[in-house]
């Protein structure tokens, strides 16, 4: 009887653990799917690479926003999309990181926010926002970096236009000082004209 019981739970050990393990990757292939879905329908670019700096991959909304197909971007280094002066400010984020995570210091595997512009495939340059991070692998060193690409122009140009308002504005209310200090000499001087000329009568 203790055999045919052990027989019993055994069999019925394996079943619940192959249920779990199919809802398990039923559920794993279904978080896959959502994120997979999410990162082909986003407008931002969802990317990574390793740590020679080259795309290990990167969301098909690259093409809208840059004008390259993910398979031109993949296995190719981020200066494809960077100017010289942009690369060289990604180099210095780069080092500073590295060398938090040398000494460290937990700032290093914190998000790094900046704003640098890219180039598209056609030449053109726009400004992008970046979100990036180092990901720690299985030894706590780097393996890689995760990163996300916004457009930001519209709001640069926002900006500036919102800049050229106010410098307008304050040019205004200049002229509009320098004409009310105007005026008041005048009035001071035709006050003081006509004093002299009430004497002179």
């Amino acid at each position: 009887h203790a055999a045919v019981a052990a027989g019993v739970n055994f069999i019925v050990l394996n079943a619940i653990t192959a249920v779990s393990v199919s809802a398990l990757l039923n559920g794993l292939n279904s978080s896959i799917k959502q994120y997979q879905m999410i990162a082909d329908n986003v407008d931002d670019v969802i990317w990574s690479t390793d740590m020679d700096l080259k795309f290990t991959y990167i969301s098909p909304s690259v093409e809208r926003m840059q004008g390259f197909t993910e398979s031109e971007c993949l296995g190719q280094t981020v200066d494809l999309h960077l100017p010289p002066e942009s690369l060289d400010v990604v180099l210095i984020l780069y080092e500073r990181k590295m060398k938090q995570i040398r000494s460290r210091n937990p700032k290093g595997w914190e998000p790094e926010i900046f704003e640098i512009q890219q180039v598209k495939k056609d030449g053109s340059r726009y400004w992008a926002n970046i979100n990036a991070r180092l990901i720690p692998g299985p030894d706590q060193e780097p393996e890689g970096i995760l990163g996300i690409t916004r457009d930001a122009t519209l709001r640069k140009l926002q900006e500036k236009e919102k800049l050229q308002a106010q410098i307008e504005a304050g040019e205004q209310k200049k002229l509009a000082l320098v004409g009310q200090v105007a005026g008041k000499m005048a009035h001071d001087f035709n006050n003081v004209l006509g004093i002299v000329m009430g004497h002179a009568e």
